[in-house]
């Protein structure tokens, strides 16, 4: 919703404030286990998980997955992840394996070199942007 120029004199300047608004601030945010959520009077969310631990799967991919702190109208959602810690990331690519209203999965697919260890974690965080309404 774009917002609307309130000029001197306008005989609806007050429902036009009151749209512009509405549809440009925060109406709901909070936090829980899963992360935390911000909700826009337009429709829009933002949800953030401060940690999630991709573990390995096999020698050349990494895989985790998790809920959202508040649930998506649908599955049209933007995920990026951002890896914040790991002794060495080898060269590679996340790839979102599903998504839909309340979580996602995601794979850290190694393009360079094979994960060497029996064990080994990549720490990310991680945005979603979708709409709540």
């Amino acid at each position: 919703m774009a917002l609307t120029d309130i000029t001197k004199g306008m005989s609806n300047a007050s429902e036009a404030i009151d749209g512009n608004f509405k549809s440009a601030t925060i109406v709901e945010s909070g936090s829980n286990e899963n992360g935390s959520y911000i909700r826009f009077g337009d429709g829009t969310q933002i949800c953030t998980i401060n940690e999630m631990v991709l573990n390995k799967l096999s020698s050349y991919t990494l895989a985790g997955g998790g809920h959202f702190p508040a649930a998506f109208k649908d599955s049209t959602i933007i995920i990026n992840p951002i890896v914040v810690e790991s002794s060495t990331v080898p060269i590679g690519r996340f790839i979102q394996q599903s998504v839909d209203e309340v979580g996602f999965s995601l794979w850290y697919e190694n393009i360079s070199s094979p994960f060497t260890g029996p064990t080994y974690t990549l720490k990310i965080k991680l945005v979603a942007i979708g709409r709540w309404k």
